[in-house]
C-alpha cells in the first residue's frame, strides 16, 4: 500500500475548493438570493472571518483525507 501524500496536490486542492465556490456564488448568487427573497444588504453584516478559517481548515482536513 503506497502511503506517500502529495501534499502540493493537497493544497492546490484547497486553493482550488474556494476558487469553486468564488465562481458558484459569482455565478448564481444573485439568483440564490431571490430565490430566497433577500438581498445584498441582508447578508452583508455576516461576513466574518471565523467562518472563512472554518471552511479552510475543514477543507485541508477532507482533502488529506481523500488524499490517505
Amino acid at each position: 500500500m503506497n502511503t506517500k501524500i502529495s501534499h502540493l496536490a493537497v493544497w492546490i486542492l484547497v486553493v482550488v475548493y474556494f476558487l469553486i465556490g468564488w465562481g458558484w456564488y459569482a455565478i448564481f448568487g444573485e439568483k440564490w438570493l431571490n430565490l430566497h427573497a433577500r438581498t445584498m444588504t441582508d447578508i452583508e453584516r455576516t461576513h466574518n472571518v471565523s467562518a472563512y478559517l472554518l471552511a479552510f481548515i475543514a477543507s485541508i482536513i477532507v482533502n488529506y483525507a481523500l488524499a490517505c
